[in-house]
């Protein structure tokens, strides 16, 4: 036999994510940019949309090809990172958010699938606003973010256990569940300060601490947690909201089970998807690629917005070297 091809690193392996206890952490971090020039004036671009573009189901569907060409084309190398485990991190968190950004976009090109995609647009809201919130952080937010798999691999083997212990003994071999422990028990005086979690605050207090390193113009993710995420979390959780569009009543009195979709839900929701795709592009292209990348990133919302290239509304920041 050959030599056999040395298997890739898991997220774990990588010596910058690797357990953090008993590591010399270096010294600083990564700086948030610096934008600039003033952004006083900026307006908050997102919002302002040509009415007749944001329930376009078929030009929400270009832009989104178009977004999906721009990342796949430039966030390929990285520059200026000071800080790989954070600088990883965001990048990680960013390329899932990508893929389940061509989910959603899969899904609405087929109206059927209209409520469905709108769970993955609360996925996807989730990832990225989680993603800022751990790049931006000081430590050891990133680090309880990427030794919380020492915490939770045991912790749920437990919660199995507890139920069928003859089963969770043999789920995995003995060596892996002697490591599984060994990594609980250097890690569980940390998360139990945490009630368990790698961060004690919930989703919406991070969107608020995303937005406080926003520039002007782009404080938006306190405003899409009320006007995107809690609308999607009614189909994630199947309240009685989820069943609303599909229950009604006949002229007759007779109950009537039947989900009739619009073209305009699934703009509205690809709208969304876009939204929040050009929301964690942009600090990327700021944060990694300098210049470069701003004003193909600026055409692209110039396009999905409506405006034309002279218009004031549409002069975006240029992001300082």
């Amino acid at each position: 036999m050959g030599d056999q091809e040395e298997k890739p690193k898991s997220f774990s392996d990588h010596g910058y994510l690797a357990c953090s206890t008993g590591r010399q952490r270096r010294p600083g971090g990564l700086k948030a940019a610096t934008f600039g020039p003033s952004l006083s004036t900026i307006p908050r671009i997102f919002v302002r949309m040509h009415p007749s573009l944001k329930l376009n189901l078929a030009h929400q569907l270009g832009i989104a090809q178009k977004l999906t060409e721009f990342v796949d084309a430039n966030f390929l190398g990285w520059q200026n990172i000071s800080d790989a485990r954070k600088g990883l991190i965001l990048m990680a968190l960013a390329d899932k958010s990508f893929v389940t950004f061509r989910a959603i976009r899969h899904l609405l090109q087929d109206s059927l699938f209209v409520d469905d995609a709108s769970a993955l647009v609360r996925v996807q809201y989730e990832c990225i606003v989680s993603a800022l919130f751990v790049f931006y952080s000081p430590y050891p937010v990133p680090d309880d973010y990427a030794d919380y798999f020492m915490y939770r691999h045991w912790y749920d083997h437990l919660q199995v256990a507890a139920r069928d212990a003859k089963t969770a003994a043999n789920a995995l071999p003995p060596e892996v569940l002697a490591g599984m422990e060994a990594d609980y028990n250097k890690a569980k005086d940390r998360y139990s300060a945490l009630n368990g979690n790698w961060t004690n605050k919930n989703l919406r207090d991070k969107a608020v601490f995303v937005d406080s390193k926003m520039p002007p113009g782009f404080k938006t993710f306190a405003w899409l947690y009320e006007t995107i995420y809690r609308p999607c979390s009614a189909w994630v959780h199947s309240d009685v909201r989820s069943i609303q569009s599909r229950v009604r009543q006949l002229a007759d009195g007779t109950p009537e089970i039947h989900r009739e979709v619009t073209p305009d839900e699934g703009a509205r929701f690809m709208h969304a998807a876009n939204f929040l795709m050009l929301a964690i592009s942009f600090p990327i292209a700021a944060e990694f690629y300098g210049n470069k990348l701003i004003e193909p990133w600026n055409i692209i919302v110039r396009e999905w917005s409506g405006l034309s290239a002279d218009d004031p509304s549409a002069k975006m920041p240029i992001v300082r070297e």
